[in-house]
């Protein structure tokens, strides 16, 4: 559906500049082209140097972009605000007088000269447009394609534009590739602008959590003392859930994202959930400037404690705390460390729910935030139409680009191929051949660049090589180093994990009763990690969210279970959870849970509050404020 909007958007733009170049422009499709369409060399030098002036001179950025479109016959061009055409380089190192086939430094974009065209539109749309062969009006461009992006300032005015233009090949693959480039470059150059104008402000990026590309960026946003938004950057209302731009200056940052201001001053980077915000996104402390750091010595020792509290709870676990009690854990979370660092290309095995995923978080987590830029293919979720297979092409066309050093990408980039062994065939030998290239290169290639590649798969990925169903010569390229997670039965100091796991869910630390841990050790676990999480969450939403007691178990799939290796031998199995430990103490635990509430503790037991005070009166079990008085 969003593709056929798209595509609606499109024929509508260029629908409605065919109507203007001919009744307003009074155009012909086949008419030469206008003499007026190039200028001369004086007027062209103070355009482009005003244009540099206003980038606060990012040629050398124009420079490397048009070296690395040109490997996929892209011509680069800059033009300033008023689609004058101020700079030409088709990587070739041709003089920027030089004209690439017959478009030339001079020559204006504007509608009403050279008709609809990538310029044109980005100009008056104010997005990123592409303009196939056939969407030009003048027929002497329909063997272009031009990708075009406008350039805009830290105000977010527009100042030019930057434009991808190549022979049309028709592949979409070639039309993917051109936008995410440009979008990556003209991002770059208003981050540029952006961290100029505010370096006296905090300065804070945002980025989805998980992108669709290697290429894309983060964006900022520049904070004042009191938490007010200044300004942003052109994107930075899209992660944030928001329509406009517009719509975050003047708001207040911890009301946006549900995150209290100071705690974003005790933290270099993490990720946050909050209902206000579209997904996970990603927080990165961008500049430190020095009033920001005045600021956070006043912050006083208690308001510290609080908000790094709140951070933790909604941070993702670390390695060391996925590993809890479990050395073979420790020694798995280790090698997937040094791997990741290294920039080594490996391979996770285990059954759902092991901590396949959370490992590679844990990892991405490790570095920082804002220099990192992860993609995470479902391998299953692929299929062999166009549209998959283009969006794989250009995916593997961005990572040789981000390995190669490239100033427009990230200065690292991570890309994670879940159920790896579903690949499709295509996609294979596209995988297949990335990995020999990198293979190739020189040993000792790993730089603060580093592409990094991680695949997971539910069993071990042999198996289906040797069914056929996955290339051989690409699982030897991926298994140099494998990591198989153990199940969760098979770890060691189980007790010590549940507690740990306990103490995240609930952002404190958590009690759990003799049988409760009983039960939970009895349990056999086919979902693993992902299971014991839910079954963690459901008893302590059952109980106070303090403590775990086997009657805060009794609703889950635990209790089913493990109640025969509680039950006394003269017990018939599937005897009701109230006889499996002594009355006295489910007595205690249903108002523990209950916080002492005694008709909540009776509707846990499924009994009549009056039963419950003749049961307490029976024990001796007094309320702590009676115990208190006496």
């Amino acid at each position: 559906m969003a593709k056929n909007n798209t595509n609606l958007t499109q024929q509508n733009t260029v629908s409605a500049s065919w109507n203007r170049c001919e009744l307003q422009h009074r155009m012909e499709p086949n008419s030469a082209r206008p003499a007026t369409m190039r200028l001369l060399s004086p007027e062209i030098a103070p355009r482009r140097e005003e244009l540099l002036e206003h980038t606060a001179g990012n040629s050398h950025l124009f420079r490397q972009l048009a070296t690395y479109s040109a490997r996929a016959g892209h011509c680069t061009l800059v033009t300033d605000a008023s689609g004058i055409l101020v700079m030409l380089d088709d990587g070739a190192g041709k003089a920027e007088t030089d004209d690439w086939n017959g478009i030339g430094v001079g020559s204006c974009w504007g509608e009403n000269i050279a008709g609809t065209n990538g310029v044109a539109m980005a100009m008056l749309e104010e997005q990123q447009v592409t303009m196939r062969g056939s969407d030009h009006y003048l027929s002497m461009f329909s063997q272009f394609t031009c990708s075009a992006t406008p350039l805009v300032d830290a105000d977010n005015q527009m100042i030019g534009t930057l434009c991808l233009a190549a022979i049309d090949r028709g592949y979409t693959a070639d039309y993917l590739f051109a936008r995410q480039l440009l979008d990556a470059a003209a991002t770059q150059i208003q981050r540029n602008l952006f961290e100029r104008k505010y370096r006296n402000a905090e300065i804070f990026s945002i980025s989805p959590q998980m992108q669709r590309s290697l290429l894309g960026s983060s964006e900022l946003v520049a904070v004042d003392e009191t938490g007010i938004i200044l300004g942003s950057t052109t994107k930075a209302h899209i992660p944030l859930g928001l329509s406009r731009q517009q719509d975050l200056s003047g708001k207040s940052f911890e009301l946006l994202l549900g995150v209290k201001f100071e705690s974003l001053h005790e933290q270099h980077s993490f990720v946050r959930t909050s209902n206000n915000v579209s997904g996970s996104v990603k927080l990165h402390s961008q500049v430190k400037s020095a009033r920001t750091s005045r600021i956070n010595q006043a912050r006083s020792n208690n308001t510290k404690s609080e908000n790094q509290s709140s951070v933790h709870r909604t941070a993702s676990p670390s390695l060391s705390e996925l590993a809890t009690g479990c050395k073979s854990m420790e020694s798995i979370c280790s090698r997937a460390e040094t791997f990741f660092h290294r920039g080594l290309s490996f391979l996770i095995e285990g059954a759902s729910g092991t901590g396949k995923s959370a490992i590679i978080t844990a990892l991405l987590n490790s570095v920082d935030l804002d220099e990192q830029s992860a993609v995470s293919i479902d391998c299953a979720s692929l299929s062999d139409n166009e549209d998959d297979q283009n969006y794989f092409k250009t995916l593997l066309q961005q990572a040789r680009v981000v390995d190669s050093n490239s100033f427009l990408g990230p200065k690292a980039a991570t890309l994670i191929f879940d159920n790896i062994d579903e690949l499709p065939n295509y996609a294979q030998a596209g995988l297949r051949s990335l990995l020999n290239e990198l293979e190739n290169q020189k040993p000792a290639r790993i730089t603060e660049h580093t592409l990094r590649i991680i695949a997971t798969c539910k069993h071990s990925l042999l198996h289906s090589v040797e069914s056929n169903c996955f290339r051989d010569d690409l699982y030897y390229l991926l298994s140099k180093a494998v990591i198989r997670i153990p199940l969760l039965k098979q770890r060691e100091n189980l007790e010590l994990f549940f507690h740990e796991l306990a103490n995240r869910v609930a952002g404190h630390d958590v009690e759990f009763t003799t049988e409760a841990v009983n039960a939970l050790r009895g349990y056999d676990w086919p979902g693993n990690v992902r299971q014991l999480h839910n079954v963690l969450q459901q008893a302590l939403l059952e109980g106070n969210f303090k403590r775990i007691s086997l009657i805060d178990l009794s609703s889950t799939v635990v209790c089913t279970t493990s109640a025969a290796l509680l039950t006394p031998q003269h017990v018939e199995p599937g005897t009701a959870i109230n006889l499996v430990y002594d009355e006295k103490t489910q007595l205690l635990d249903a108002l523990l849970g209950a916080n002492w509430n005694i008709s909540q503790a009776a509707r846990t037991l499924g009994i009549a509050r009056a039963t419950i005070n003749r049961k307490m009166k029976r024990y001796g079990v007094k309320r702590p404020e009676d115990r208190q008085a006496n």
